[in-house]
């Protein structure tokens, strides 16, 4: 009987065991799918992360061309230009690649005001102090 008795004890055991060895298979095979559910998931992201990133640019550059357009299609006028005016006549000069001097002959402004311009452009847009590339002889402004 006692025999009998260890033989039950140990089938229980033996069926907790198997229970317990399913329910892990069970877990790990959940496991592992959703493992491969959040690895296919952050591509997802990161591609859709990279398309709003390219059309930002796309529109950036659309964006660019129309403040240039409406820059150039602006008549001059008998009045001296605005400081705002100014300031977005010099920028889109330095855009397509003209050298001060030929900003400040363009638009009749003096160089130091021309610099100012490019630098705080450049400073505003966190590049700190540095002076704009367009130009080896612009000086820095603090």
């Amino acid at each position: 009987m006692l025999q009998d008795a260890n033989a039950h004890v140990t089938l229980i055991a033996l069926g907790a065991l198997l229970v317990c060895c399913l329910g892990w298979y069970r877990c790990s095979r959940r496991l592992r799918r959703l493992e491969r559910n959040l690895l296919d998931s952050a591509e997802a992201l990161g591609q859709m992360v990279e398309i709003q990133m390219s059309e930002h640019r796309r529109i950036s550059g659309y964006m660019d061309d129309i403040e240039e357009r409406i820059l150039s299609m602006s008549a001059p006028e008998a009045e001296p230009p605005r400081p705002i005016d100014r300031r977005h006549q010099v920028l889109a000069l330095s855009r397509k690649g003209c050298d001060l001097a030929e900003i400040t002959r363009r638009l009749n402004i003096p160089l130091g005001e021309v610099e100012l311009i490019l630098n705080l452009k450049n400073y505003l847009a966190g590049q700190g102090s540095q002076s704009a590339p367009s130009s080896g002889d612009m000086r820095q402004h603090a």
